[in-house]
């Protein structure tokens, strides 16, 4: 599929999430996006899994933070001070699995698409081409920072850096211990990145040239088309019933 398809389809199908009125239609929408993505990462079935229980594990965290903060509707639960009530079951659910479908969708687009790919489909939508190139750089240095984080965990177990048993004290020593490496690194690649796109003449001319050719697919037409009827669809039923 072309990029530029499978980009609209990322904000449609982020976009149907907040029109959903129901957690299980969200949970479907969460389970097709995961059948999709089993679909080409079945050698890496692994990562994916793990990716998913990330995704999972930061949706635990907002639902508990309104399961915390939300006291209207009949109170279900109480322990002292702290109150669990319909309303905050039912929008930390809500909540939740909006963030899965939002991160789950951008999970099958970036491992589905060459960034590449991506800057020529946004410069045919009319987008300056040195905006699409910074979200070129921005993609293509998740992979960098990667690898700098693995060698500085690496020189730092040569030196006899070991982790502690806590894993909350060994998510902020990492933390700590990362940051200042990182940030050196970045800066260090930014401006050889400045001088580069100087050299190739960034910004001269108003118009830059591309050797590959932006072609829709019709698998990406199918793909975005079906998911806007869809998004359409429940809209114009949400609608109906006075939202």
């Amino acid at each position: 599929m072309d990029a530029l398809s499978k980009f609209i389809w990322v904000f449609i199908s982020s976009t149907l999430p907040f029109i959903f009125w129901e957690p299980w239609q969200i949970a479907l929408q969460i389970a097709i996006l995961f059948i999709i993505a089993l679909s080409f990462s079945l050698k890496s079935l692994g990562n994916l899994i793990q990716a998913w229980l990330l995704f999972c594990g930061l949706g635990a965290a907002i639902m508990f933070f309104h399961l915390w903060t939300r006291h209207e509707g009949a109170e279900l639960w109480r322990l002292g001070v702290l109150a669990i009530h319909t309303d905050g079951v039912h929008f930390g659910l809500l909540y939740a699995l909006r963030m899965v479908a939002i991160m789950s969708s951008s999970y099958i687009f970036v491992r589905t698409t060459q960034p590449r790919q991506l800057v020529v489909a946004l410069v045919q939508l009319g987008i300056p081409y040195r905006y699409a190139w910074m979200i070129f750089l921005s993609l293509l240095s998740i992979p960098v920072f990667e690898t700098e984080i693995t060698m500085v965990r690496e020189a730092q177990l040569v030196r006899g850096v070991r982790s502690s048993a806590n894993r909350f004290q060994e998510w902020v020593e990492m933390t700590r211990r990362y940051i200042l490496p990182l940030l050196v690194s970045a800066l260090r690649r930014v401006e050889n990145v400045a001088i580069a796109m100087d050299s190739r003449g960034f910004g001269a001319f108003p118009k830059r040239t591309f050797i590959d050719q932006f072609r829709w697919s019709r698998s990406g037409l199918i793909l975005a088309s079906s998911w806007l009827l869809l998004l359409l669809g429940v809209l114009y039923i949400r609608l109906s019933r006075g939202w």
